[in-house]
Order: structure tokens, then sequence, then C-alpha cells
């Protein structure tokens, strides 16, 4: 074989050579995703658990909570609205941060339809997170995640 055939040949293999490189690549670049979104979902799941956690352990906040809950904002005196204007705060920022993680696509639409009930009786429940919400609270968070609340309204 001359030379000439064998430098053809060699760029050949060279050439399937960087296609299988680019190959291996791209699949290496989606596993790296889907372990993003696993991870991303386990810290959804984890700061969820921890919203619940504060409420559990915190006699204070759950008491408002109950007495909100049952009475109304009527028997609520102005530390139990700060109290519960900051629960809305911290349960409305772990949302519009799924809300940032389906924009970006590392959330699933299904989930972010699910958030949107669960969004939606929460704020149904609580009264004084909505009477903040529509006082100015919505200027705390993204505007695209805030039209997605107003749209509930």
């Amino acid at each position: 074989m001359d030379s000439a055939k064998l430098h053809d040949w060699m760029q050949v293999i060279g050439i399937f050579a960087v296609v299988a490189s680019l190959v291996f690549v791209g699949l290496q670049m989606r596993q790296d995703q889907e372990i993003a979104k696993a991870t991303l979902y386990q810290m959804r799941s984890d700061s969820a658990r921890e919203l619940g956690m504060a409420v559990l352990e915190n006699a204070e906040l759950r008491d408002v909570i109950v007495r909100s809950n049952t009475a109304g904002a009527e028997g609520l005196s102005p530390n139990d609205n700060l109290l519960i204007i900051v629960n809305c705060q911290t349960v409305l920022g772990h949302f519009e941060n799924s809300h940032h993680l389906f924009q970006l696509g590392f959330l699933s639409a299904e989930q972010w339809t699910a958030d949107l009930k669960q969004i939606a009786l929460f704020i149904g429940r609580n009264s004084e997170c909505k009477q903040a919400w529509a006082d100015g609270q919505r200027s705390t968070f993204r505007p695209s995640f805030a039209e997605e609340i107003d749209a509930m309204f």
C-alpha cells in the first residue's frame, strides 16, 4: 500500500474516532443533566420537608396558623401577622425557586402544575398571605413568578 492510500485510511479512522468521541461526550452530558435534575428534585424535597418541620417545631407559628385558619385574621396581633407574612414569604420563595427551575427546563410541566395547585391551596387557606400579596409583597418576587400567582386571583 502506498503512502497516499495509508494517509487516506488514517484520515478516515481519525474521523470515526472524532465522531465516536463526540457521541461519548453527548451521552456524558445527557447523563450529567439527568443527575442534575435528580439532585434538584431531591433539594426541592428537602426544602419542602424543612418548611413543614419549621411549622411543626415552632409552637408559636403553629399556634398562629391554627388560629388564623380557624378564627380568621380578626384575632391576630401584629406579631402574629408578622409570623404569617414571614411564613408566606418563605413558602412562596420555595415555589418561586421551583418556577425558576421550571423556566430553565429543570422541572417538568407536570411538577409545576402540581406546584400551582399547592400554591392555590396555600394562599386559599391563608387570607393574610393573600392580603400581604395584594399589599405589595408581590414586588419582592421575580415578575414572571408574580404573574403566575396573580393569574390565580
